[in-house]
């Protein structure tokens, strides 16, 4: 059972954490690296039992803003390739389902808007070209 979020870089099986500042190396002499980011999001539920809807994104910096990056995730860990070397950061969203029982007449307004949940903070990968 998952018991809360985390998030980090991997550079070639390394791991670095949120914050992390990454600088890579490329030669003709080292093949691709391999770059990912590692996400766990923990299911929320409400008192009820019910679960809220969640849906996560990993995020890249580009011209002051964040752009998504491949596919939305749910609840549960996810392994996602880096192709391209920048700032990254993980957001998840919730919707207030989870809460519709106590929401009264705000039931129909907030359980289906979905809400900030998580905002990780960024790990940046850089990546150099040696001189020959």
């Amino acid at each position: 059972e998952i018991a809360g979020f985390d998030a980090w870089l991997s550079v070639d099986g390394t791991r670095y954490e949120v914050g992390s500042t990454v600088n890579s190396i490329a030669t003709e002499d080292v093949g691709p690296q391999s770059v990912s980011v590692h996400v766990v999001v923990p299911p929320l539920t409400g008192p009820s039992g019910i679960p809220a809807e969640l849906s996560g994104r990993l995020l890249r910096a580009d011209g002051g803003e964040w752009v998504p990056v491949g596919e939305a995730f749910e609840a549960g860990t996810h392994e996602i390739p880096l192709d391209e070397p920048g700032a990254y950061r993980v957001e998840v969203r919730a919707t207030g389902a989870h809460l519709a029982p106590y929401l009264a007449e705000f039931t129909d307004k907030i359980a289906g808007t979905s809400f900030p949940w998580i905002m990780s903070n960024a790990f940046r990968w850089n990546l150099d070209s040696a001189a020959d």
